[in-house]
């Protein structure tokens, strides 16, 4: 109220509006100092990282808003790398960081004591209730241990194996050690069944850096009449004759004379299934799941519920995660939603237009802010989803393509990440991986099923390694290029080769490897796709991995 010579007061009063900000707490990552690839176990190091401030709220060393970085992933789990307060990584250098301003954390850290790969995730955090938006921040060093040391890290192998077929093993160890490994100073020990044929088995890599990882293969064949039941193979790999682990690699398997069949649609014949390859698809809304019959959804290693043919799950973004409809009840704060099918059960992502159906799981997690939907699904189904080539074309064309793309995925399953660090192998956009349509595609393209049945497990291998084998559209009908002119990629098997198959006048593509115009004149000529895959890879074999 108004008041006059300090004791008369008005009757009517004066309002003033106050608008009241709510806090926002922002931060965008400006640059930081960060553990080595690898550490020395104890090894202390003192490191920062830079966030500019992007909220409206001043950020504090001490007292009330107080900002430090927080273990995440899980939220406040105890690092083994801070010795004061397990929780926290970095506190804040400056006394206060202004809206708009730079701050600077300060790392203090000491590796642990046990030897291993650690990834360590951060966010900032207001006192320690207020997390900022998790933006994926971490650091990844290898504390080594002794001088030839190991782990492991996976393998990828069938759980039951037939009597008479091949199977490819792939086992990944990462180094622990102080020295970098040579391919020519390491050895396997395989311990097996007598009746168990080991093939091929080698190191992928020429060198393996303490904290990177390397890969073995071999293939298994299992006998005619292997007797049944559960079995292993032993794998215990060698640098300079020392032995990498204590214990040792188990590859679990069940000799089994049922033909195995996974969850294949009622129509279809299966050949063999593969390993499985993690396809993102390109669609970024809420996704609205459906399908022909069962189907089970997870979040994570959880089960959230079943449905059934014809009922629908409802997927939404949300600030803590994602949120599930299923019926009449919604599940939230979800991290990774996983839908399997049940055998012959096809998903759909109703919402989607086009090519919509899809042979195995469709896993729904964020990966770099947004929404991303990834099929994973045995490498032959993603093979009979693959419209790289239309149905009616030259059969013996169809089928090269199809081995080049095999050894295509499979090289990046293997071998090389396509996208580092990322969920998945491969995208379904040609611009990026291979052009890739799922179930959808491949009910109206028997032919390229057929192909895919007829070359099952069939690969480009050169030097005794499996390749990356790039296609391209089509010459000027001349030559096709070398990997060495075009990616500066010294490649033996992509040399400029005879494409006078290809009636054309200019290129359509990168022209290395195998044209698509080429190999189809040659296919009209009368050479098979074994013929057609030799002489634009050069120098190479084909071998049947399964």
């Amino acid at each position: 109220y108004p008041v006059i010579n300090g004791t008369t007061y008005l009757k009517d009063p004066i309002i003033i509006p106050i608008a009241v900000q709510q806090s926002d707490y922002k931060y965008e990552y400006i640059s930081a100092k960060l553990p080595e690839k690898a550490m020395g176990q104890g090894e202390e190091f003192t490191g920062w990282v830079k966030l500019k401030n992007k909220g409206n709220v001043t950020w504090k060393k001490t007292g009330d808003f107080t900002v430090t970085l927080a273990t995440d992933h899980e939220r406040d789990r105890k690092s083994p790398f801070n010795v004061s307060d397990p929780t926290k990584i970095g506190y804040l250098v400056d006394d206060e960081v202004a809206p708009g301003e730079t701050g600077t954390f300060e790392l203090k850290l000491k590796a642990p004591d046990e030897a291993g790969y650690y990834k360590e995730y951060f966010t900032p955090v207001v006192g320690d209730e207020t997390w900022m938006a998790d933006s994926g921040m971490y650091f990844a060093t290898t504390v080594y241990g002794d001088l030839y040391e190991a782990e492991h890290v996976s393998t990828t192998a069938a759980s039951k194996w037939e009597r008479g077929k091949k199977y490819l093993i792939i086992v990944k160890i990462r180094n622990l050690g102080q020295e970098t490994w040579k391919k020519s100073d390491m050895t396997i020990d395989l311990l097996r069944e007598l009746d168990l044929k080991i093939e091929d088995a080698e190191i992928i890599n020429d060198e393996i850096a303490p904290g990177e990882i390397g890969t073995i293969t071999f293939i298994a064949k299992v006998a005619e009449d292997d007797g049944l039941g559960d079995k292993n193979v032993l794998v215990r790999p060698r640098v300079k004759g020392n032995l990498l682990m204590r214990g040792t690699i188990k590859v679990p398997y069940e000799v089994v004379t049922d033909t195995i069949i996974p969850n294949y649609a009622p129509d279809y014949t299966p050949g063999e299934e593969g390993d499985d390859i993690r396809i993102r698809l390109s669609f970024s809304e809420n996704p609205e799941i459906i399908a022909n019959g069962y189907f089970d959804i997870y979040n994570n290693s959880t089960l959230l519920t079943s449905l059934g043919s014809g009922e629908t799950a409802k997927v939404t973004k949300t600030y803590t995660g994602f949120k599930v409809t299923a019926g009449d009840e919604t599940y939230s704060a979800l991290d990774k939603i996983r839908f399997i099918p049940n055998t012959g059960t096809i998903l759909q992502i109703q919402n989607k237009d086009g090519d919509n159906q899809y042979r195995g799981i469709l896993e729904i997690q964020e990966v770099d802010g947004e929404l991303a939907v990834i099929n994973e699904l045995p490498l032959e189904h993603y093979l009979q989803g693959l419209a790289e080539e239309p149905n009616d074309e030259e059969y013996e064309k169809i089928k090269a393509i199809i081995v080049a793309a095999r050894s295509y995925a499979l090289h990046y399953m293997t071998d090389a990440e396509k996208f580092p660090g990322k969920p998945y192998n491969l995208e379904d956009d040609p611009a990026t991986s291979q052009k890739y349509n799922g179930y959808s595609f491949e009910k109206r393209a028997p032919n390229v099923v057929k192909a895919v049945n007829e070359t099952a497990g069939e690969v480009v291998y050169y030097d005794g390694h499996l390749v990356k084998t790039p296609y391209f559209s089509r010459s000027d009908g001349t030559y096709t290029k070398s990997a060495l002119d075009v990616w500066n990629w010294d490649a033996g098997f992509l040399v400029p080769v005879s494409d006078s198959y290809c009636d054309s006048n200019a290129f359509w593509g990168h022209g290395v490897g195998l044209s698509g115009c080429g190999a189809r004149g040659m296919a009209q000529a009368g050479y098979d796709y074994k013929e057609i895959l030799k002489h634009y890879y050069t120098g190479v074999e084909i071998k049947d991995l399964y």
